[in-house]
């Protein structure tokens, strides 16, 4: 009989990532404010982020794949 909570096949959505498989950071390079000087000290889009002032890591839960194991079943689905 299948696994009800994964539907048989062993894997549901990570929790930690919801099955992004990322998880948003704050940018190092501009510390979030999504710009950096240049190297006249003009304030320019940083190229890290695009900008964005956030990054997007790996999961370290799913390893960036978005599934983990189903714990009912223990991935056997």
């Amino acid at each position: 009989m299948a696994c009800k909570t994964c539907n048989g096949n062993g894997e549901v959505d990570c929790p930690k990532c919801k099955g992004a498989g990322t998880l948003p950071a704050e940018c190092r390079e501009c510390k979030g404010k999504g710009k950096i000087p240049d190297a006249a000290n003009k304030m320019v889009e940083c190229d890290i982020c695009n900008g964005r002032g956030i990054v997007n890591n790996q999961c370290e839960e799913c390893y960036g794949g978005g599934r983990v194991a189903c714990d009912t079943c223990g991935g056997t689905g």
